[in-house]
């Protein structure tokens, strides 16, 4: 995540906003990346657990 902050911190920089370094980037895409993260984890154990067969 962080790689995609640094690269969209790149483009903007066409717009006159400043180039963000590795730290920002970092921090940044961790804010971004760790509720994500936890999101699609809980979505994947949701479809664990609905894939799951009752033994008969």
């Amino acid at each position: 995540m962080a790689l995609n902050v640094y690269f969209a911190a790149l483009i903007t920089s066409w717009l006159g906003l400043p180039v963000l370094g590795i730290s920002p980037s970092i921090i940044i895409g961790a804010v971004i990346a760790l509720p994500a993260t936890y999101a699609f984890a809980g979505h994947i154990r949701h479809l664990m657990d609905s894939a799951e067969v009752p033994q008969s």
